[in-house]
Parts: structure tokens; C-alpha cells; sequence
């Protein structure tokens, strides 16, 4: 039997995300608000990349964490 502390999974840390970026959601989506995002999301999507997501996943989880809507794919 493996031991994983609750804090090493998804759900912890995307409970964490939310709770250090949802202040800039009263924000419109400018390039300093998305650097700010980007700035305080890269602890969380480092932990999340390290539990086995891909870049995509962990983007999805983290715009669905944050009631987002998740962008266009284009399909070739």
C-alpha cells in the first residue's frame, strides 16, 4: 500500500488555486492580470504536472477550478 499526503492531490491543490488567485477573476482579462495568473498559478500547475497531467489537463483543471470557460480546440 502506497502513502499519499492530501496535500499532493488534485483536488487540494486546485482548492489552493483558487484560493490565491480568485481575487484577480473581478479583473478584465488583460496582459498584467493573465502575467498575475500566470505568476501565482506556476506553483500549482508544477504539483499538478508532477502528479502525471500533461499541460492540457492541467490547464482544463484549472480554468474548471475557476468557472472558466475552457477555449476553442481546433481540430485538424
Amino acid at each position: 500500500m502506497s502513502f499519499r499526503r492530501i496535500q499532493d492531490e488534485d483536488a487540494f491543490i486546485l482548492t489552493e488555486f483558487v484560493r490565491a488567485s480568485k481575487h484577480l477573476l473581478k479583473f478584465s482579462p488583460t496582459h498584467q492580470v493573465c502575467a498575475q495568473f500566470a505568476v501565482i498559478g506556476h506553483p500549482y500547475l508544477a504539483r499538478l504536472l508532477a502528479n502525471g497531467h500533461d499541460m492540457q489537463a492541467c490547464e482544463s483543471l484549472m480554468r474548471c477550478a475557476l468557472n472558466l470557460p475552457q477555449p476553442a480546440r481546433m481540430t485538424a
